[in-house]
């Protein structure tokens, strides 16, 4: 039996960021009786974050769907989710809080803006990537030029289109302690982006969800711990 699992990405981010993850899964997945299809979804180009769920809304099943967002990804899968909750069999969530983003990474994204829109744009810099990584990953080549590669195809653009319509974002805990479908959140340790008490309450308040937290590891969880990652989502969907 073949099910579908679906893959949102993050910011900049394309089918790309999965490749290391999906090999693990191929090959841990054969211990399930379920053979999952995975089915990488674009982030519609919309302009608010209401406007993308409610396209996703249209292209996804009807019937209920496990859903994998990655950060920016993430928090739409969330969102989806609180949306659209009896389309909802199980929900994925890495490297994300669904709440609004700190007040640094806010103001980081209007400087880019701004930046962007009066002196171009060359490419994301080997020290913004370097923010988005644990210590020990950072002069990890493979990691550092996908990120480089993603980020130069999609261009200014698409940079601009994205940072606009996913800066301001909604607390999402309400409305998470009320799902019934199965959850799992997973972020690193040295994430500067994910508050990781934002999820007490929520495991407090909500059985269905669990949350993993992988040591040494920074922002770009599916690319520096995609073995581990690759483990604790199988080990969801064999008990989920």
């Amino acid at each position: 039996m073949t099910e579908p699992l679906y893959f949102l990405p993050g910011t900049m981010c394309d089918s790309r960021l999965w490749s290391p993850l999906w090999a693990e899964l191929n090959t841990l997945q054969a211990k399930l009786s379920v053979d999952y299809d995975f089915i990488h979804l674009t982030i519609p180009v919309e302009n608010t974050i209401d406007e993308i769920v409610e396209t996703l809304a249209k292209q996804l099943p009807k019937e209920k769907i496990n859903l994998l967002g990655f950060s920016q990804g993430g928090y739409l899968a969330s969102a989806f989710a609180c949306r659209y909750p009896e389309r909802m069999k199980r929900l994925i969530n890495l490297s994300n809080a669904p709440q609004q983003l700190p007040y640094e990474e806010i103001a980081t994204r209007s400087k880019i803006i701004r930046w962007v829109e009066t002196h171009g744009y060359s490419g994301i810099t080997l020290a913004r990537i370097r923010t988005f990584l644990h210590a020990s990953q950072q002069a990890n080549t493979d990691i550092t030029d996908c990120i480089k590669q993603m980020d130069h195809d999609f261009g200014a653009n698409a940079l601009l289109q994205q940072l606009k319509s996913t800066t301001v974002r909604q607390d999402l805990i309400l409305a998470l302690t009320s799902l019934t479908c199965s959850m799992l959140f997973c972020y690193g340790d040295s994430d500067l982006l994910v508050d990781g008490k934002f999820f007490a309450p929520l495991l407090t308040t909500n059985t269905n969800i669990s949350v993993e937290v992988f040591n040494d590891c920074g922002h770009m969880l599916p690319l520096e711990s995609p073995l581990l990652l690759a483990k604790a989502i199988i080990r969801f969907l064999q008990t989920s």
